[in-house]
């Protein structure tokens, strides 16, 4: 994850800059039904879903350490 971090007196805050990578063409994420596209997360990644997924690089279709839960790939069903 890239977060760049400021700090204003006694207190920082935090750039969430997800949507620089994401990529609504490659990513499967735009095709899971746990994708929430207003946030950029899932109940996976509460948090923020990985870089790796939002750019299309990797799917997510195996659980993995860092994750909450069970959630892996599951394609929206029209």
């Amino acid at each position: 994850m890239h977060t760049f971090v400021i700090k204003l007196k006694r207190r920082m805050d935090y750039i969430e800059d997800r949507h620089e990578y994401y990529n609504v063409y490659i990513s499967k994420c735009t095709q899971c039904k746990h994708f929430n596209f207003d946030k950029l997360k899932c109940p996976a990644y509460p948090n923020g879903i990985p870089v790796k997924y939002l750019d299309g690089s990797q799917v997510h279709d195996k659980k993995e350490s860092d994750q909450k839960g069970e959630f892996v790939f599951l394609k929206e069903s029209n």
